[in-house]
């Protein structure tokens, strides 16, 4: 099993943040068994952000090596 923690604030339809709300996927192989509100405690301590699910990321461009002149 793999368990995927979620901290999210999403948009109403009002266009106001609902405010953060914890979650947690529970996949067996490729199949979502549970999806459910959840008080991660300290199984989440390790949450890395993910920037790309942001409206407002932009990825930074990669810039070319200065080649070695001779």
């Amino acid at each position: 099993m793999t368990c995927i923690c979620i901290e999210s604030n999403a948009k109403n339809s009002f266009g106001g943040y609902t405010g953060m709300q914890k979650r947690v996927a529970v996949y067996r192989g490729s199949t979502m068994v549970s999806y459910q509100d959840w008080d991660f405690g300290d199984l989440c301590d390790g949450m890395e952000p993910f920037p790309e699910l942001n409206g407002d990321y932009v990825a930074a461009v990669a810039r070319p090596k200065p080649s070695a002149r001779q």
